[in-house]
């Protein structure tokens, strides 16, 4: 544990230094290392402690008592751990000697258990003892004073439970269990939800997500738009969640991202009460001796530094000069320090914990409705049938129908439209996720109807995407895109790449992998929408779009685009561009720091360089 300690120090003291917190840069990948580092510093520890708990135990003192007594023999008097017989006890045999010190020899050598339970317990003496001995040591002749065992054995003391059979030695043994006890569990005898560990395709999902949480930490490093900034943290957060803590299940899928905000209480509480094992040499006790260190030192330097300061000038001078030359602590250090300390106690939390099983789930075992609920989705579909035909003439006419006699304007056009697919697509989403779930496939008919139908749907409500589509890229022919529009065009493609997979599950009616396979598609799409690099995408439509219709460019939106758009930018006439860059020239005309090391405002730098100024007509003096 001191290991982890120490790793989330330095995570802390490297997030304070490193995070840019408000700006992109590379700082957000080192901190993001940093917490890295901490969750492999806690799995290591794992590591250690389940390897040490699988070596061969080495027979302590209680161990061995237990194995003399097991053997037939008397532990020596001076032994610990070892009882002697009162004087006057009848002897007893090796069978039931063994049996009653099986306790203490199964106990782990340095456990509390194993000092103060004691390694054999003689029986007393009483009626019966030695015919017990007799019955558990076969072959062993009773003594000379013993008179012979009864034909009959005596009844066992107590009634036997119900349906519980009696051995020959006279014992009940267990029949079957009640309803609610044993491993039923409480309610009416219901058994638990069984579960599965992880198998090694889930460890193959999990480090593809740890990989991918890694390459969005790393975009702010390259791209220097601040919504792809916010997108990409926010993805890696819920990607590195589900490294750590895995699942299935589209409810794992979906709100396991979030276990790691949730883990961060879990992470603390862990830190305070963990114990690790004795044989680990690591203890409560080493970390309060290593807390109590650290206080003695602190408090030495408190008291000693400032009275050799008084007592000498050229020392207090030379303190002077370090602390002038120590980074002052700053709002950005203070919280980039606070959160990489809660996400690195969290990630340590979960990586010695290990991934979540998973609960094992027939397909279609829930599926209680009959074929009558086929009956909205055949009324859907056929309503989408009807959609689909008039799309037609949208599909085909493209900017003939909107510029036709009659036709609408193009911001009535995909504003009225795109909006309301969208959200028909969510619905049909939820009716195709309602019929895979609730309908029964247990018949061939049935089958063939949820195929039938369902595959029906999805394919309708692909027409309905591409129309969707169809009727943005319109739009943004005309006017260019924003990032309103490009992110609700990357969100409809996801919605049509889900339909495809559920099309694909359909074949076999078999939809375990759908959850993760959603979730890639996702990730997948937000790779392509940084691949593109969305702020170059809208100033090269918007400009072309303006200056295709000789309409003025607007200048106020080009200024609001980052340095990603500087390829575009200079392609603007030299009187609007010359506005524009002067913006841009003035954002960029400070160095950056070391931390918000940023390809896309060095590529800018260079460009600028070599793009000669000019006056732009907003500050030319008028006459």
């Amino acid at each position: 544990m001191v290991r982890v300690v120490v790793a989330l120090a330095a995570a802390v003291v490297v997030g304070a230094a490193a995070m840019p917190v408000t700006s992109v840069g590379i700082g957000w990948l080192i901190s993001a290392l940093a917490a890295l580092g901490v969750a492999v510093t806690a799995r290591t520890l794992r590591g250690r402690l389940v390897a040490l708990s699988s070596a061969p135990d080495t027979p302590g003192p209680t161990a061995a008592a237990g194995m003399t007594a097991a053997a037939g023999t008397t532990a020596p008097a001076g032994l610990p751990g070892s009882a002697s017989a009162p004087s006057g006890a009848p002897a007893v045999s090796s069978g039931s000697t063994a049996t009653v010190s099986a306790p203490a020899a199964a106990s782990a050598p340095g456990s509390p258990e194993s000092s103060t339970a004691p390694a054999a317990t003689t029986p007393p003496a009483g009626p019966g003892t030695a015919e017990a001995t007799a019955r558990s040591a076969p072959g062993t002749a009773a003594p000379p004073d013993t008179p012979a065992a009864a034909p009959s054995a005596a009844p066992p003391e107590g009634p036997a439970a119900p349906g519980a059979a009696a051995s020959p030695t006279g014992t009940a043994t267990p029949g079957p269990v009640a309803p609610g006890t044993g491993p039923l569990g409480p309610e009416l005898g219901r058994p638990r939800p069984e579960s599965t560990p992880p198998t090694r395709g889930d460890r193959i999902w999990r480090w593809a997500a740890g990989a991918a949480a890694l390459v969005f930490v790393a975009v702010p490093a390259v791209r220097a738009s601040n919504v792809l900034l916010v997108l990409c943290l926010f993805a890696s957060l819920l990607l590195a969640s589900y490294a750590l803590v895995g699942g299935r299940t589209w409810a794992w899928v979906l709100f396991s991202g979030f276990m790691l905000l949730v883990g961060v209480v879990a992470g603390i509480v862990w830190m305070a009460t963990h114990r690790a094992s004795q044989r680990s040499g690591v203890s409560g006790k080493s970390l309060a001796r290593v807390g109590g260190a650290v206080v003695v030192t602190v408090v030495l330097v408190l008291i000693l530094v400032p009275l050799l300061r008084s007592a000498d000038p050229v020392f207090a001078n030379l303190l002077d000069s370090w602390v002038r030359h120590l980074p002052r602590l700053e709002f950005r250090s203070a919280v980039g320090a606070v959160v990489v300390a809660g996400l690195s106690l969290a990630a340590a939390y979960y990586a010695y914990r290990g991934a979540f099983p998973n609960r094992v789930r027939e397909e279609g075992r829930t599926a209680r409705a009959g074929l009558e609920w086929l009956l909205p989705v055949a009324v859907v579909d056929l309503i989408f049938a009807v959609f689909v035909v008039v799309q037609v003439n949208v599909l085909f006419g493209g900017h003939d129908y909107v510029l036709g006699v009659g036709g609408p304007d193009y911001a009535d056009y995909a504003r009225s439209g795109f909006g309301q697919l969208c959200l028909v697509t969510l619905i049909s989403l939820a009716l195709a996720a309602g019929l895979g779930g609730l309908i029964r496939r247990q018949t061939r008919r049935q089958r063939v109807l949820i195929r039938l139908m369902g595959g029906l749907l999805c394919l309708l409500t692909l027409v309905i995407v591409v129309s969707a589509l169809k009727r943005m890229l319109l739009y943004v022919d005309v006017y260019g895109f924003t990032w309103l529009r490009i992110l609700s065009f990357s969100f409809e493609v996801f919605l049509g790449l889900v339909f495809v997979l559920l099309l694909i599950a359909g074949i076999r009616l078999r939809g375990a992998w759908l959850p993760r396979a959603t979730a890639a598609v996702g990730v997948g799409v937000l790779f392509a929408l940084v691949a593109v690099n969305p702020e170059a995408v809208m100033a090269r439509t918007t400009i072309d779009a303006r200056l295709e219709q000789g309409r003025a460019v607007d200048l106020a939106f080009l200024d609001g685009l980052s340095a990603d758009a500087v390829d575009e930018l200079v392609r603007l006439p030299e009187a609007q561009r010359a506005c524009v860059l002067k913006w841009l020239r003035d954002e960029l005309a400070e160095p950056d720091a070391w931390y918000q090391f940023n390809l896309a405002r060095e590529h800018a730098r260079a460009v600028l360089a070599g793009v000669p100024r000019t006056l732009c007509a907003h500050d030319m003096p008028r006459s």
